[in-house]
């Protein structure tokens, strides 16, 4: 067992390095820049809102269906309408008002122009629902849920309420034969990864966040022939083993056998400060380690700031947990 420890660590040493090198590559600007998406989905609320006037105006005696059906997208949108709207007066300053305006106005005439029969109406509320269930095209569904103030205080809700879509690795030739996938938040954004390991990114805030999941397997550099025994098996999961799994220059906070898909698996947290260019990102890191026949399953789950910002990590990671572990355990395995 320790001659096949002495080949498990000296690899996981190096496949943090490319974890958290890949982890920092995800602050990256996207195409489109925030006003966009912010303006789109801004445009969207009150396209929603205007349609929504407009059939209680024209068939009053639906009004109780418009009611119920705004009631339902409220629940979960109406904060994120009003949030995006906010940014953007922020973000547009002095140039808000008349922006806001003529956006108003422009909606407001198309909301309005077409002809709009009684069925149309009805089958535009059974519309409303779906939205409301996050049926929303991309990037406005992202753009709504990332601004959800209540989200953003309790980022695990956007999870336990169903807001999550599945990243399933199917024959990916990165995973190497070991087909699974885990879900992740709706409002999160999955890239593929460039290193040679590296199957998925995924980042909060539709790609902008500091939040991140990095997918990995690895094969593990067995004598040709060589089977891993249970024994070596449980005891490549012990708290000692994987203490010495944690990366060089790394602050340990804790470690744990656990076990995922009836199978020992391990969890570490530690602290870790990442230098890319100029700048030095300081993370907090909750990694999920399995060992499916010779190979290593990575769930790399983690949270950073710039080094200005150090102080803010912890309470990050603490908003943050309850969702990495959610995540952590909708893991499914096809291949065994």
């Amino acid at each position: 067992m320790k001659k096949l420890l002495h080949v498990f660590i000296p690899l996981i040493a190096v496949l943090y390095f490319s974890i958290v090198t890949a982890a920092a590559e995800t602050g990256k600007s996207a195409p489109t820049s925030q006003i966009e998406e912010l303006s789109q989905a801004y445009g969207y609320c009150l396209g929603q809102q205007y349609s929504m006037e407009r059939i209680k105006k024209e068939y009053p005696h639906i009004s109780q269906d418009v009611y119920k059906a705004q009631l339902e997208f409220d629940h979960t949108f109406k904060f994120s309408c009003d949030n995006i709207a906010d940014n953007l007066q922020k973000r547009m300053k002095t140039k808000w008002t008349a922006y806001e305006k003529d956006m108003a106005s422009n909606i407001h005439k198309m909301s309005f122009s077409m002809p709009l029969s009684e069925a149309q109406a009805e089958a535009f509320l059974r519309e409303v629902r779906s939205r409301a269930k996050g049926n929303i095209e991309s990037p406005v569904l992202e753009t709504l849920l990332t601004n959800n103030l209540f989200f953003q205080k309790n980022p695990s809700e956007e999870f336990v309420r169903g807001f999550v879509k599945t990243f399933r690795t199917g024959s990916h030739p990165k995973t190497k034969g070991v087909d699974f996938h885990i879900k992740y938040p709706m409002s999160w954004k999955a890239k593929e990864g460039q290193r040679p390991n590296v199957i998925q990114i995924i980042t909060s805030e539709n790609g902008r966040g500091r939040d991140s999941i990095v997918l990995m397997v690895k094969n593990i550099p067995l004598p040709t022939g060589y089977r891993i025994s249970n024994k070596e098996r449980d005891d490549f999961f012990t708290e000692s083993s994987l203490k010495g799994m944690v990366p060089d220059g790394a602050k340990l906070i804790y470690v744990q056998p656990i076990v995922l898909e009836q199978l020992k698996s391990g969890m570490m947290v530690f602290n870790q400060e990442v230098q890319r260019l100029d700048q030095t990102i300081v993370m907090r890191n909750l990694h999920y380690i399995l060992l499916v026949r010779d190979k290593l399953i990575f769930i790399q789950c983690m949270t950073g700031e710039t080094i200005q910002q150090r102080s803010t990590v912890v309470d990050r990671f603490k908003r943050m947990e309850r969702l990495f572990k959610l995540v952590g355990n909708s893991l499914v395995i096809h291949i065994q």
